[in-house]
């Protein structure tokens, strides 16, 4: 495991790397809310054969990630500068943008504008495409988890509400989590309550643009009902897109399950360079 640090004009950010730093193909993958970099080093090893160059950023708080907002307070555009900057820096002829759960959204607003020849969403917290009448529960199920953690964290019960919010995205009990584990997520909460206001549902966000590029949209099939609805709505848009449904895997699959979603993910790069094939 490489990590490295780069001056950045707002700060520093702390990254990961695996792969060839020779190759013109490079991945940059997008962690998900309470994890960071190192959480994805499986996944990344996995992804780096076949002489692709693998980063993993951590985004702003994370790590030794430090910048300066762009704003007088947090919004999801201040993780863009951290991707922005690996894609505009690092040389490449082919780029792969990966991205999970908060880092899926990331990816997804930043596909075209990087111009990505690829989109692999794992269960991206994109609510902006949810409809406010026929996902009302899944949006019902997201305001409510995300409510109870902002109000515990406000009352100075920041353990117990992210307590909540972890173990029904992360299927496992807090308990269950080694005490250093939880002890990092604690520490973490501050972040998080920026996270969760700027990502959950709002129907006052405009909609955004659609990726134009090849897109790998991947889900659990024992994820919450907010990440289903997304899926659902994204694959209704881009029908063309390549869907992966992992039964046995939660939110969390591509941690607890790296294997089988970079196999997943290698198979969608690979069939991208093959030509069509000619029904007979």
């Amino acid at each position: 495991m490489n990590l490295r640090l780069s001056n950045h004009a707002r700060g520093q950010i702390e990254w990961l790397e695996f792969g060839d730093q020779n190759s013109d193909q490079l991945v940059v993958i997008c962690h998900a809310a309470a994890t960071g970099a190192q959480a994805y080093h499986r996944l990344a090893a996995l992804l780096s054969a076949d002489n692709r160059r693998v980063v993993v950023p951590n985004l702003c708080g994370y790590g030794e990630t430090n910048l300066d907002f762009l704003g007088d307070e947090f919004t999801v555009k201040d993780h863009h500068s951290v991707v922005e900057y690996f894609c505009e820096t690092l040389p490449w002829s082919q780029l792969h943008l990966v991205g999970h759960s908060m880092g899926g959204l990331l990816a997804f607003q930043l596909a075209d504008r990087m111009k990505a020849d690829s989109l692999t969403l794992v269960e991206p917290m994109i609510f902006s495409v949810l409809d406010v009448k026929e996902d009302e529960a899944a949006i019902k199920l997201d305001q409510e988890l995300v409510g109870a953690f902002i109000r515990l964290h406000e009352a100075g019960q920041s353990e117990e509400g992210i307590k909540i919010f972890i173990e029904a995205w992360n299927g496992v009990h807090w308990h269950e989590m080694p005490e250093s584990l939880r002890q990092r997520i604690v520490d973490l909460t501050p972040q998080l309550y920026r996270e969760t206001q700027a990502v959950t549902f709002d129907q006052r966000r405009k909609p955004m643009d659609w990726p134009t590029c090849p897109i790998h949209l991947m889900e659990g099939g024992e994820t919450l009902l907010p990440a289903q609805a997304i899926i659902k709505r994204l694959r209704e848009h881009h029908p063309e897109a390549k869907h992966s449904l992992l039964e046995n895997d939660g939110h969390m699959g591509p941690l607890f399950n790296s294997d089988a979603f970079a196999e997943e993910i290698t198979a969608f790069w690979e069939a991208l360079g093959r030509p069509a094939q000619t029904p007979k």
